[in-house]
């Protein structure tokens, strides 16, 4: 959106101008306002600013005349263009030494031309720029609603988003999966941020503060921004933008780059709340299913396959039962004292990130899983494909709980594995499962996280 030195000197009114200094910063510099200004400069002057100034009352003593340069030039101000006439007929060699030790920008003018036709083609194109700024704004902003609410993938959002920017993008939600990416993106941008999102998992788990939204990154080709998308106080996801350069933004590119990534996260965050609420629907029949299988309620087999079916659900191969119980659930809420959701609103979403977790572990392993919450448990079905069940069960509980530290590092679980597994004993696995876990809190032989991730994983997962 901000217009260069370059731009203006461009402009018609400034054919007959002479750059003395600073000609390799007119594309680097930004012009924000222009105004006309004469000693004192004081406090006058903003930054990026193009000043003119006629050197009245300083012009005619090359002391005065220096200080007032070196004033605007610590202001922070654009460029200085000076219209040679009556009251500066020629600008000091102490002045242009001043100008190129600084890197500022000098311009002489025609003494004929009106300052009041500079300000108004300036203004004018600066107001242009503006208009075009946001009318792109405009466009990126319905662009990409039209593709959250058509129903199109995050990788065709992520991928629209990053050609109108010209930018790497892609999205995470809260739990760090990465959900859309656009083409070609760098391997290396990708690595750092999952390292990234890990030490912010561990360092605060999911609910971290939103204090600040804005989080710089730094991988090999440049720097990147991480951009929370969040919706009543409440995460969503990430917007990670990369293919920035060396140096973080001016305090005006902040302001631009704000303005139009709000849009991509109000409608990536659009994206969310649907696909929350349809999974919603989708969760509570998955669940009254896996829990109506514990339970053995189904009265026949053909009903019992006919929704498996339906579900996704491969009822035909063999499943070891595993029982959870979370701990310490209340005190974990209140220790978030950041939080502005109720302990039930926080529950509901605990107990559904536990879910996905049991599941994508479970997929991380090329494993069939049935996973419900129910009585205070989770509850989960997972498929036998090694010899050692045992063996391979203490390794999916590894790394599940590895995966619910990093979310939540206050909560811990109570473990109960079923000594027996097969096809169609989902009853009885879970009645055994349930079992070892009441043992297991009678004897306080409790698998705590960070237990567990001290290479102690078969003594604390002893079967009972």
């Amino acid at each position: 959106m901000s217009v260069t030195m370059m731009d203006v000197q461009s402009l018609e009114i400034f054919k007959g101008s002479t750059i003395r200094t600073g000609a390799n910063k007119l594309q680097s510099r930004y012009v924000n306002w222009v105004s006309v200004i004469e000693t004192p400069v004081e406090s006058f002057v903003r930054e990026n600013e193009l000043v003119l100034t006629t050197g009245i009352g300083c012009g005619h003593d090359q002391e005065l005349f220096y200080s007032f340069v070196d004033d605007v030039i610590k202001s922070g101000a654009s460029a200085l263009a000076i219209a040679l006439g009556p009251f500066v007929e020629a600008i000091p060699h102490r002045v242009i030494d001043l100008a190129l030790k600084e890197e500022f920008i000098l311009i002489e003018l025609n003494w004929s031309v009106r300052f009041s036709d500079i300000l108004e083609q300036v203004l004018e194109q600066i107001h242009e720029e503006k208009r075009q700024y946001f009318e792109k704004i405009e466009t990126i902003r319905k662009s990409l609603l039209h593709c959250i609410l058509s129903g199109q993938s995050l990788d065709l959002v992520a991928n629209h988003f990053a050609t109108s920017i010209g930018c790497e993008v892609f999205i995470a939600d809260k739990r760090g999966v990465i959900r859309g990416k656009c083409k070609d993106l760098a391997e290396d941008l990708q690595d750092r941020w999952t390292s990234f999102m890990q030490e912010q998992l561990e360092e605060d788990g999911i609910y971290h503060s939103l204090g600040n939204t804005f989080e710089w990154l730094q991988y090999s080709g440049g720097y990147a921004l991480q951009l929370t998308i969040h919706s009543a106080g409440n995460i969503q996801g990430y917007i990670i933008v990369g293919g920035f350069g060396a140096e973080p933004f001016t305090e005006e590119e902040h302001k631009e780059w704000l303005m139009l990534l709000e849009h991509a996260t109000t409608a990536v965050a659009i994206h969310f709340l649907h696909e929350q609420a349809a999974k919603e629907a989708e969760w509570r029949l998955r669940d009254d299913f896996v829990w109506e299988l514990t339970r053995g309620s189904f009265h026949s087999q053909e009903s019992m396959l006919s929704r498996s079916k339906s579900l996704g659900y491969q009822l035909n191969l063999p499943y070891i039962c595993v029982v959870a119980k979370p701990e310490h659930l209340k005190q974990s809420f209140q220790s978030m004292t950041h939080l502005t959701i109720t302990f039930d609103h926080w529950l509901h979403e605990c107990i559904r990130h536990m879910e996905e977790e049991a599941e994508s572990v479970a997929k991380s392993m090329a494993l069939k899983s049935m996973v419900t919450f129910q009585q205070e448990e989770l509850i989960i079905f997972l498929e036998v494909n090694h010899h050692n069940a045992n063996q391979q069960t203490r390794t999916y509980i590894t790394k599940l709980i590895r995966r619910l530290h990093y979310l939540y590092p206050t909560i811990t679980l109570t473990w109960g594995i079923a000594k027996q597994y097969g096809y169609s004993c989902f009853t009885a696995s879970y009645q055994e499962a349930k079992r070892a876990l009441e043992i297991g809190r009678k004897k306080t032989i409790s698998m705590q996280y960070r237990r567990l991730l001290t290479l102690q994983p078969i003594e604390l997962l002893k079967i009972y």
